[in-house]
């Protein structure tokens, strides 16, 4: 996942984190940004994501979410 990258979110409820440690539930058409990572957050597997253009939330780097549920999108797809 590239950093700036935008990526289309539309599936059944998952799990992510905000910026605070909470567990959000999200589901159904979401828009993600991915931002930069720390040394930290690599070595804590956490991604980092801003999603809908105002919530920071991260979610486990390579898990299913990364994985399956996120589609790249154009920028002039936008």
């Amino acid at each position: 996942m590239k950093v700036g990258t935008t990526y289309k979110f539309d599936s059944a409820e998952q799990e992510v984190c905000d910026v605070w440690g909470r567990v959000i539930k999200i589901k159904g058409p979401h828009t993600f940004v991915k931002v930069k990572d720390t040394f930290l957050d690599k070595l804590h597997s956490r991604s980092w994501y801003v999603m809908d253009g105002y919530l920071l939330i991260y979610m486990l780097r390579g898990g299913y979410i990364e994985e399956r549920c996120l589609i790249e999108v154009n920028n002039n797809e936008n």
